[in-house]
C-alpha cells in the first residue's frame, strides 16, 4: 500500500483539519515525519489507522479531541499488484455521544480516481473488503 493523501480533523491533536500529501512529500524519494513531542506524529499514524480499521489498536474509544464533538478522517491510498495499480478512498466520521466515547455516523470506501465505484459503505462491508485484500 501507497499512502497519497491524509485529511484529518477532530483526532487526537488535530482539531482542525490537516492534510498530508504524501505524494507531495515522497516527491524526493525519503520522508520523515518530525516534531516536537505532542504535536501530532502519532496522530497521522492513528488516523490512518482509524481510516483503514475504524479503530486503533490500543484497545481505546477516546481518539476524538477533547475540543471536538466531530472527528474525521479521509485516507487516499493505491495498491499496486500484478494487475496495475488501483487507487482507494476511504472515509470516516465519528461524534461523541453520551453513552460513549464515540459512534461511527459515516464509513464508506471507494474505488478509482475518476470512475469512482462505491465499495462499501458501512463497517462490516469495510472490514470484510479489508480482510479479502490480506495485509495492506
Amino acid at each position: 500500500m501507497k499512502p497519497v493523501k491524509l485529511k484529518i480533523k477532530g483526532i487526537n491533536s488535530f482539531t482542525d483539519e490537516q492534510i498530508v500529501d504524501f505524494e507531495k512529500l515522497s516527491k524526493e524519494g525519503l520522508f520523515g515525519i518530525v516534531g516536537n513531542t505532542g504535536s501530532g506524529k502519532s496522530s497521522i499514524l492513528d488516523a490512518m489507522t482509524i481510516a483503514l480499521y475504524g479503530e486503533l489498536s490500543k484497545n481505546t474509544n477516546e481518539f476524538i479531541n477533547k475540543e471536538a464533538s466531530t472527528a474525521r478522517v479521509v485516507f487516499e491510498f493505491v495498491i499496486e499488484d500484478s494487475a496495475g495499480e488501483r487507487y482507494y478512498t476511504v472515509e470516516r466520521s465519528f461524534k461523541r455521544t453520551d453513552k460513549e466515547e464515540k459512534k461511527a455516523v459515516l464509513a464508506r470506501l471507494t474505488e478509482g480516481k475518476e470512475n469512482i465505484t462505491v465499495i462499501a459503505t458501512e463497517s462490516a462491508e469495510a472490514h470484510q473488503w479489508q480482510a479479502a485484500q490480506g495485509d495492506i
